[in-house]
């Protein structure tokens, strides 16, 4: 199975648990006297499996809800690897991975403003890994806006970059990684073409943001890939 291998690796790169994830198991053979009959049952099974393992690629649970992926936002400098696109603000760098997914309560889900409007939420979600590479410390207070084709401009509820985010103070040469959450107003919608605003963060001297920003506001354009469609 290859077409969603990238999704896998997308969310293993940051250390996100899939759910339901386990080793191939093969069914022992039944005695038959039909060679016929062995070689579709056989056939029949691979095709299971393979369903099944489609599936768990696509699928994860944590204490907001258990995640579906319905597919990757790529650029044209994306990583081939693992979907990813890295953020610069001179020295200051961000890893993100958008994708877009569908969310469901379960007994853990500790935001239930997430659904207060239906059963399941939809979501553009933002894997981040943020890295301060300089020798002086970064305060960033996770300023990222979403703007779809489908007319919705949205902050993070949740995460490295929600909205109520306090600001976090990066000592030189320290990395964080996390996940914030677009959720869409629109639960059937699916955007094809998504514009991530990234604003720069602050550079701190002698314990105090002098109010010196690390480069300008950063507009990254993504497209829509489908997971069924990855290959």
């Amino acid at each position: 199975m290859k077409k969603n291998w990238i999704l896998g690796s997308a969310l293993l790169s940051f250390g996100l648990i899939l759910g339901g994830c386990g080793e191939e198991t093969s069914s022992p053979k039944q005695e038959t006297n039909s060679a016929e009959k062995e070689k579709n049952n056989d056939a029949a099974h691979k095709q299971d499996y393979q369903k099944k393992e489609d599936t768990e690629d696509t699928k994860f649970s944590n204490e907001v809800g258990d995640f579906e992926i319905l597919g990757l936002y790529r650029n044209e400098k994306s990583s081939e690897k693992d979907a990813s696109f890295v953020i610069d603000f001179e020295g200051f760098t961000m890893k993100v991975i958008p994708t877009l997914v569908d969310i469901t309560p379960n007994e853990y889900s500790s935001d239930p403003d997430l659904f207060q409007e239906s059963d399941t939420a939809r979501a553009i979600m933002l894997t981040v890994e943020a890295e301060n590479t300089t020798d002086f410390d970064v305060d960033y207070v996770g300023g990222i806006t979403a703007v779809t084709d489908t007319k919705e401009q949205i902050s993070a509820k949740t995460g490295l970059a929600s909205e109520n985010a306090a600001v976090t103070t990066y000592q030189g040469k320290v990395k964080e990684q996390g996940y914030s959450l677009f959720v869409l107003k629109d639960g059937k919608s699916t955007p094809k073409d998504i514009t991530l605003i990234f604003e720069p963060p602050y550079k701190v001297v002698d314990g105090a943001v002098d109010g010196t920003r690390l480069g300008e506001e950063q507009r990254i354009e993504f497209t829509y890939t489908a997971a069924k469609d990855l290959k």
